[in-house]
């Protein structure tokens, strides 16, 4: 004797729950929906989930319904830990946590998981927050080039097949240009005013011009002094 597909006897109050608890191929023997899907063939209907092997090629949901995503977050709760006091602006966590990293995960529902975008990684750091000198922080936004901008370095990093190796390129590029930029060179100390991007009063010819009317105003001054007192 041929038994009964389950679905036909399922209880319409159990917990589905049960029934899907996690992700597998589409069971068309105990789903009690009326899902269909396949080529129409001669203007007839689509066909039914009887045996249908166009529904077990694509991946599906059905594990994850909203009583699905309840149990499961309140299994995983007690691994969790609360939120840190005293965190609960953005401006203070960017004071301790400087460095800002964003990735990007796709749920795609297709025969291929992969997404060639999950790879990319963002990072961006405020320039105030590396406790530069002035020398060091003209130094990197010169190496950082393109990539400063209004206190923020940005590095776009999608070079690398995994966002593993991404994520370890941006890290060495950002400890790279810090101990480059704190480094100093002996040809480094020769430079003057035409490689400095900013006007120095210490670098000018201003300061050199007025030093030496400086001094032929206090020669002219001292003369004319000596000049009355001998007569």
């Amino acid at each position: 004797q041929i038994s009964q597909p389950r679905y036909k006897f399922m209880n319409a109050n159990k917990d589905w729950f049960l029934t899907w608890p996690f992700p597998k191929s589409f069971a068309w023997s105990y789903t009690p929906l009326p899902v269909r899907m396949g080529y129409i063939k001669n203007n007839g209907i689509i066909p039914s989930k009887y045996g249908n092997a166009e529904l077990m090629k694509i991946p599906n949901f059905l594990h994850l319904t909203p009583n699905h995503i309840k149990l499961q977050c309140e299994s995983i709760k007690r691994f969790c830990t609360p939120w840190p006091k005293g965190l609960e602006k953005d401006d203070i966590c960017r004071k301790f946590f400087p460095l800002s990293i964003t990735v990007s995960d796709y749920l795609i529902d297709g025969p291929l998981s992969l997404n060639e975008h999950s790879r990319n990684v963002l990072m961006k750091i405020n320039l105030s927050s590396l406790s530069l000198d002035k020398f060091s922080r003209e130094k990197f936004v010169k190496l950082s080039r393109n990539y400063y901008k209004k206190d923020m370095l940005s590095l776009e990093l999608s070079s690398c097949p995994t966002r593993k190796q991404n994520y370890d390129h941006g890290i060495f590029l950002l400890t790279a240009l810090v101990t480059e930029s704190k480094k100093r060179e002996c040809w480094e100390a020769e430079r003057c005013s035409n490689d400095i991007d900013e006007y120095i009063w210490n670098f000018s010819k201003s300061k050199l011009n007025l030093e030496k009317i400086m001094k032929v105003f206090v020669f002219i001054y001292f003369f004319f002094i000596k000049t009355i007192l001998s007569t």
